[in-house]
Formats: structure tokens, sequence, C-alpha cells
């Protein structure tokens, strides 16, 4: 595992999930845009076919000191995905994973 050294908070993080999801995160747009894409990884799927996933629940995406928010989107199935301001940070449900998901976030 990584761990921020930054000496504060780390930009993006997961809370509420598994060591198994992988996390990648793009800002695009000017940063108007960040782009979360989300893994379940299978750590042998190397070694031998995948035959199952599990499935994953409420897990909260943070994003630290971010602008305004537009809107925040789950692309696998198009749906808009509830959020709240906690002090610094943006925090985004997402109530299932499984296999991946991308999520937009849109800044006014």
């Amino acid at each position: 595992s990584t761990v921020w050294a930054a000496g504060e908070k780390p930009p993006v993080r997961l809370e509420n999930a598994s060591k198994e999801i992988a996390l990648s995160a793009y800002v695009q747009e000017m940063g108007k845009r960040d782009v979360i894409h989300l893994v379940a990884s299978v750590r042998d799927e190397v070694l031998r076919s995948i035959s199952e996933t599990n499935e994953f629940y409420d897990i909260q995406i943070i994003l630290h000191d971010k602008g305004q928010v537009d809107k925040a989107i789950g692309l696998k199935n198009q749906h808009e995905l509830n959020w709240r301001i906690l002090e610094e940070d943006l925090v985004i449900e997402i109530p299932n994973i499984q296999i991946s998901e991308i999520i937009l976030i849109e800044y006014q």
C-alpha cells in the first residue's frame, strides 16, 4: 500500500473500501472536471481465469479541497451520485461496485 507523505491530506482517497479496489484519478478541462476510475482488482488474474468477482457496497470517494460541485455521475449506469461537503472535503457516495466504475465530477 502507498502512504501519502506530503504532510497534509491526500488529494483523493477511498473510505469503507476493500483493499482489492484500485483507484486512478485524472483532472481534465483545466481543473473543471475530475475522472475517478475504480477497479475491483483480482490479484492473480494472470495465473488463472476470473470465475467470479465480489460486489462492494457503500464506498466513499473523498476529494480534498475541491471547488463548487455541479454534479457527480457514475458512468457505468449513467446515474447521478449523492455527494456532500464535509469540512474541506467532497464526499461522494458509491452505493455499489462490481468489477469497475468510472466517476465523473464536474465543477462550476
